[in-house]
């Protein structure tokens, strides 16, 4: 490639004197067939010449004092202009200063070439995928409340027909999945339905407390923990960040944000080990320790936010598969023993 590159460059003044001649034959021709009839138009193109073969224009002579012309009944012919000769080639020594100058640029070139594409490459698709994430952030802003009034206004026909479409043929297997499905649905909503519960009495402790603090705006931060406290960890922590600045702001001390932390800490203290186990253990209808031990099982195994958020709905399913597949035929084993083994059902057996 930079081979080719120098040969280009060497060929290319070649190429440009052979052009810039052809204009100026073209000009000399065009000025010869039109003759003195134009001769705006000629000085125009005697100075396109000029430029093209870059030559300054000729300067008037300075005026110099004569005696007046005498009239003659002849008329006098115009001017002609005359057009300077081409410039010489370009020496030997030009040439090969413009190939050393070919030879410095083409290897840069070649370096950074690659690298510039990838930076533009790289430029790009950030930026395709900034225009998406945006686009797609809008049209979920618009499209969710749709799809969410059809689901409550459709949800009727949803629960008489949502078993058409599992993909199996009627049968004792498909009734057994189904009414699986519609338990474990069952704890999932209850699930949310008692974190919705928590939240609301989280939002309830903080926005009062700081109320009876003082703090400025203490409803509307007890608002943001009723609706952001559902996310673990970044809900309370976008909810505790506002509070902090708004006491330091409003007290001009480090006193008082820390005692707003020092509330928030013991809110949360109090949801985790007290109140939010009950609600939500009572909701699905697990021990309260069984939901402390979950949420550390779950956030272990999974890990992030997926693993809090996902923890009592796990365990509530496998709750209800065990139950369903292992605990139920033994317990129904059992009592059937216990049953038989009663006099008045053996007799009964019997005759």
């Amino acid at each position: 490639m930079s081979l080719q590159s120098a040969n280009f460059a060497r060929e290319l003044p070649g190429y440009t004197q052979k052009a810039r001649d052809r204009i100026v034959d073209l000009i000399v021709q065009y000025n010869r067939v039109v003759g003195g009839t134009a001769g705006r138009g000629k000085s125009a193109s005697s100075g396109l010449v000029n430029f093209l073969l870059g030559t300054p224009p000729p300067h008037a002579p300075s005026p110099t004092p004569a005696a007046a012309p005498t009239p003659s009944p002849q008329t006098t012919e115009s001017p002609v202009e005359a057009i300077s000769a081409a410039p010489a080639k370009i020496s030997s020594a030009e040439r090969q200063q413009l190939e050393a100058k070919a030879d410095k640029i083409i290897p840069n070139l070649e370096r950074y070439l690659p690298t510039l594409a990838d930076k533009i490459w790289n430029i790009i698709k950030k930026s395709i995928g900034g225009f998406l994430g945006v686009t797609g952030f809008l049209l979920s802003l618009i499209m969710v409340p749709i799809y969410l009034f059809f689901l409550l206004k459709e949800r009727p026909r949803i629960e008489k027909r949502w078993k058409d479409y599992l993909p199996l043929r009627a049968s004792p297997l498909k009734d057994e999945i189904a009414a699986a499905l519609s338990e474990i649905n069952s704890y999932v909503i209850a699930y949310f339905r008692g974190q919705l519960l928590v939240c609301l009495v989280d939002g309830t402790l903080i926005g009062s407390i700081l109320t009876l603090f003082g703090l400025n705006f203490a409803p509307l931060i007890g608002l943001l923990v009723v609706i952001l406290t559902m996310i673990p960890y970044i809900g309370i922590i976008v909810c505790w960040v506002p509070a902090v600045l708004i006491a330091a702001f409003q007290w001009g001390d480090w006193t008082h944000p820390l005692i707003v932390t020092i509330i928030f800490i013991v809110v949360q203290n109090l949801e985790g080990m007290f109140y939010a186990p009950r609600i939500v253990g009572k909701s699905v209808g697990l021990h309260p320790m069984t939901v402390i031990v979950s949420i550390f099982v779950w956030g272990l195994l999974i890990g992030g936010l997926l693993g809090p958020i996902l923890a009592v709905p796990l365990t509530a399913t496998i709750k209800v598969l065990l139950t369903r597949y292992v605990w139920g035929p033994r317990v129904r084993e059992r009592v059937r023993e216990q049953v038989g083994n009663v006099p008045v059902v053996r007799e009964a057996e019997q005759t």
